[in-house]
């Protein structure tokens, strides 16, 4: 039994016609996927897709609230990981989390805004100013990661704090 192969056409349809350079595999008359772009490394990217599919062991402290979440829903694409605060991932059958997980933990960061208020007869402009504050939801330690990962860690948390 063959397999059929998409057909691969130098242009696209006349509905959408265009200048577009690229050959263009037509594997469904209402789906089109374009080439690859000549310019981007292929290997590169998906040695960087691996790279954060790495899984890295973490510990969340505990969060200290009556009303804490038991476990972190963390979901990335579809690859969703709970974790436990207090405990190790992927250990002890826990779920594994993966470096991408990590980023959506870096990214968790509420905002919390206080209002300063003027005094009666105070100068004009004094009133209303807001204070805002910004701090990660999750803190946790790093348990086993590789010297990469540590370095890529280290970035990603310098660039949320400056924001």
């Amino acid at each position: 039994m063959a397999i059929a192969s998409p057909t691969i056409i130098n242009k696209r349809p006349s509905a959408e016609a265009d200048d577009t350079p690229g050959p263009v595999m037509d594997l469904n008359p209402d789906v089109l996927i374009d080439e690859v772009p000549a310019g981007l490394d292929f290997k590169q990217l998906m040695a960087d897709v691996a790279f954060m599919r790495e899984p890295v062991k973490i510990m969340i402290h505990p969060l200290g609230q009556q009303d804490a979440e038991p476990a972190i829903p963390i979901g990335v694409n579809g690859d969703r990981a709970y974790v436990i605060p207090g405990m190790v991932t992927g250990e002890g059958g826990r779920d594994v989390t993966r470096r991408y997980h990590i980023a959506q933990l870096l990214k968790a960061r509420p905002d919390y805004i206080s209002h300063v208020g003027g005094e009666v007869g105070a100068p004009e402009g004094s009133h209303n100013r807001f204070n805002r504050q910004s701090t990660s939801r999750y803190n946790f330690d790093v348990v086993e990661d590789t010297a990469r990962g540590i370095a890529w860690l280290k970035a990603l948390r310098q660039h949320y704090t400056r924001r």
